[in-house]
């Protein structure tokens, strides 16, 4: 019998609007090339919307580049998801093989795609939103002080007082407002936060020198240092000689191209400089968090380095700074008496590590002579903890940085750590001084800040910046799960993390005590970690 392809073309638009709930469940198999069962992609790949639901249900699994790996899944886990399969996805490919063409274009009308975290991504660092006049918006995130147990590179030491560029970000009614929020996989301990104002003469800019230099057994600059008229490079190659000029001269979020199995390094040149006594650079970029022990290769590097040519025309060692260590931030880099006046020429070679890859976006010099700043701090008016949900992140890649949004979901089961948190309400109290007693914050919590504004002097510009003490505990690590448990609660001046028992500064301090009895009276989890108030810091 003959079949019209018009009834053909109804039947499969009748078909496209009936639906049946179906789940997709693919098994993580380990073989030889995947030994640790490396398979989320195929499930993925299977699910045109939820991805990110997917990967919550394969423990250890992220998204990168585009590309769906797992960190440290168990042979044998299923990654399933339900979703609403329109039943003329199962129907229409036959009424293709009947009517070429015209059903090809239902079926094409069918198809869907796109994918976005459900709330919160698997990377770390609280977030940073701040107020502008009708919203608040991410901004970047506080990366510094991290803790992890069972890996051994972070180097807690050398924690301590944090400073974050808050780009252009200017008071509403005399008052700064900002949220730092906990969307991710982690536990945050705030101990200390301020805003810092700087003035400096109109036509001049200020950033800051601070960037994580823990790794390389130092403490950060915490200085701050003024710029006039930043110029972007005249040349730029990378290390197969091909032009990058575009790439690295605006901090656009296009950064230099880099795979996971090289080296982020450019060759720049800003031609001639009138003062290279006053050289400075201004380097902006972020991480890329990823599992790179099969890409990358020693020596490794944790902090940003810069060559210049010597006099044999071979490139030396100039300058070992930080590195970006979190989202997109830009960071200023003292070169005086690196660079000569008439040859500008660097190499940067960014931090490369088995488990992260500095991405650089931009990267530009200023050489003019430092001007009087004007630099004060500010307490916060108000310190709010309460719950604020988590928010839809794509993590950071080697292309893009991380993208949040505003949203207000549920908090994250499998993002949070039993044991004790910081009470809501207002923690003032607890941000006046870097002294241990931390606001603890778990997923779904968010701390709002506000300043006021202090009076700005005419003929002057204002840049503000955060000074905030925190740590953060990660449950994921890109090399695998890291705690389920908040505890124990860091202190300043740890030498490894976690610590032992007998090094806990506050053992028979009844000061701590009744912190811990007033504050930190908040359970998450089924049972309590640290029930007693004298021991409640060294035991889970």
């Amino acid at each position: 019998m003959r079949r019209s392809p018009i009834l053909c073309v109804l039947l499969a638009a009748w078909l496209a609007s009936c639906t049946y709930t179906s789940r997709v469940v693919v098994p993580l198999r380990a073989t030889p090339e995947r030994p640790r069962a490396d398979a989320c992609v195929a499930s993925c790949k299977a699910l045109p919307r939820g991805t990110y639901d997917c990967l919550r249900r394969c423990p250890g699994a992220q998204v990168a580049d585009g590309e769906c790996e797992t960190r440290a899944v168990p042979a044998g886990a299923v990654c399933a998801q339900e979703q609403k399969t329109s039943v003329a996805s199962i129907v229409v490919p036959i009424v293709v093989l009947v009517v070429v063409g015209a059903v090809v274009g239902v079926a094409a009308a069918l198809g869907g795609g796109g994918s976005s975290s459900g709330g919160g991504g698997s990377g770390s660092c609280p977030y940073v939103y701040l107020w502008d006049g009708r919203d608040y918006r991410y901004y970047s995130d506080l990366s510094g002080s991290v803790l992890a147990k069972g890996i051994g590179f972070f180097k807690s030491a050398y924690y301590g007082e944090n400073i974050y560029e808050l780009g252009g970000f200017a008071p509403h009614q005399g008052v700064y407002r900002m949220l730092l929020r906990e969307v991710i996989y982690e536990a945050s301990y705030f101990d200390a936060a301020e805003l810092i104002v700087v003035d400096v003469p109109a036509g001049y800019g200020v950033y800051n020198q601070w960037s994580f230099t823990s790794q390389l057994d130092r403490q950060p600059d915490r200085g701050f240092m003024t710029v006039r008229d930043p110029r972007p490079p005249i040349r730029a190659t990378n290390d197969r000689g091909d032009d990058v000029l575009a790439q690295v001269s605006h901090a656009d979020g296009v950064p230099l191209p880099v795979e996971r199995d090289q080296l982020s390094r450019v060759v720049v040149d800003f031609g001639p400089t009138q003062h290279p006594e006053h050289a400075k650079l201004l380097i902006s970029a972020w991480g890329g968090y990823l599992d790179l022990r099969r890409h990358q290769r020693p020596p490794y590097s944790a902090g940003t380095t810069i060559e210049t040519v010597d006099d044999r025309g071979e490139w030396k060692v100039r300058v070992v700074g930080g590195k970006a260590a979190g989202d997109a931030r830009t960071w200023v880099v003292d070169l005086s008496g690196v660079v000569k006046a008439g040859d500008t020429r660097m190499r940067i070679t960014m931090a490369h590590l088995p488990s992260v890859l500095d991405v650089l976006d931009a990267v530009t010099l200023d050489d003019s002579p430092p001007v009087a700043t004007r630099i004060t701090r500010i307490s916060p008016r108000l310190a709010d903890l309460r719950f604020g949900g988590a928010a839809r992140v794509q993590p950071s890649t080697l292309r893009s940085r991380v993208r949040a949004d505003g949203s207000r979901l549920p908090a994250i089961p499998d993002a949070l750590l039993r044991g004790w948190y910081t009470r809501y309400g207002d923690v003032r109290p607890l941000l006046t001084a870097a002294d241990d007693r931390f606001v603890v914050m778990s997923n779904g919590d968010e701390l709002a800040l506000e300043f006021d504004a202090p009076p700005q002097a005419p003929g002057t510009a204002r840049r503000a910046f955060l000074s905030a003490d925190v740590f953060y505990s990660l449950r994921y690590h890109s090399f695998g799960k890291v705690t389920d448990t908040v505890a124990p609660l860091p202190f300043h001046g740890m030498q490894r993390y976690p610590y032992p028992a007998e090094a806990w500064p506050y053992r028979d301090d009844a000061a701590y005590e009744r912190y811990l009895k007033e504050w930190n009276t908040r359970r998450v989890g089924p049972r309590p970690v640290f029930p007693a108030p004298d021991r409640s810091s060294v035991r889970e």
